[in-house]
């Protein structure tokens, strides 16, 4: 269910909130594929290149920069079985810096699409990490208790075992050509949402 390849108008709404002294950037897009496409399992694997902890694109223009200390992305938040959910990144910055940090992100997404080159050592520490997710999913009665709830609105079924053994079995597989092919693909459709709030 990628999106089509059209033109799309990225808008910026400012929010006038009280003229606080940071700024909340966000940037959205509608959700990229539904939990029925072959895509869907990879998400984690993408989620953790681009979005996670120390070592992902977003914090390397932390690191880079220094206009953020934290900052969080995801991916089909909100997805339902017919609903492919939002991605969204957001962080925030000094009212002075908003600007600059919605470029910054952006460049960051677009990077995604046009060049990822991601890693073999990005990919394996991506995989490492969503072995280790699912084993503390299983030491953890609430985290079971919501993968199976979840498993029921976005795949219509609490019968987790098929489904999460072949992602599984997809997310150990897949090569650096393929998740850098995939990674293309899935941040190819610009966001388009910006929203800065002070």
């Amino acid at each position: 269910m990628m999106a089509t390849n059209r033109e799309q108008s990225t808008t910026t709404t400012r929010l006038s909130v009280g003229g606080s002294t940071q700024a909340g950037v966000l940037l959205a897009r509608r959700g990229q594929v539904l939990p029925s496409d072959d895509m869907y399992a990879y998400l984690p694997v993408l989620y953790h290149i681009a979005f996670h902890s120390i070592g992902s694109r977003l914090f390397r223009i932390r690191e880079k920069t220094g206009l953020f200390y934290g900052a969080q992305g995801t991916l089909g938040v909100g997805m339902r079985k017919d609903h492919p959910g939002m991605d969204v990144v957001c962080t925030t910055v000094e009212p002075s810096d908003a600007a600059r940090t919605v470029g910054e992100l952006q460049t960051m997404l677009t990077g995604m699409s046009r060049a990822p080159d991601i890693s073999s050592r990005e990919l394996h520490a991506a995989q490492r990490w969503y072995e280790n997710k699912i084993i503390d999913t299983v030491n953890s009665p609430s985290n079971f208790a919501d993968m199976i709830v979840q498993y029921l609105r976005l795949h219509g079924t609490v019968d987790y075992k098929p489904i999460l053994l072949d992602h599984v079995r997809k997310v150990k597989n897949v090569t650096v050509t393929q998740i850098n092919d995939m990674a293309r693909a899935f941040f190819k459709a610009p966001y388009t949402m910006q929203i800065i709030a002070h």
